[in-house]
């Protein structure tokens, strides 16, 4: 399966984190800021209330997103150590590459 997350973090998000290492854990492939990766399925975590129209995605959530909590198979798994290595911020990050984690 295919997976896709969005943000629109500057820095390292915890929730996508989480979401890449179960997705990884039950064998998908996962990109990062690739909306135009064609995906079975797409995650959007947003910070900025003005960013909630930015993303389509499946699934929504973050500070953003009233109400919004990370569903618990996700909660309690360990982050991927991958994504945490990759400077979101950095000029490869957000070209218009997207990235495999």
């Amino acid at each position: 399966m295919k997976i896709s997350l969005l943000t629109d973090a500057p820095k390292h998000n915890l929730a996508l984190m989480k979401i890449s290492a179960w997705h990884k854990a039950n064998g998908d492939d996962v990109m990062i800021n690739a909306p135009v990766f064609p995906s079975d399925y797409k995650y959007a975590s947003i910070l900025f209330e003005r960013n909630i129209n930015k993303f389509i995605a499946d699934k929504q959530g973050g500070p953003a997103i009233e109400n919004s909590i990370l569903e618990q198979d996700f909660e309690y798994i360990g982050i991927d150590q991958d994504q945490e290595s990759v400077d979101i911020g950095n000029k490869r990050a957000l070209s218009a590459e997207p990235q495999l984690f």
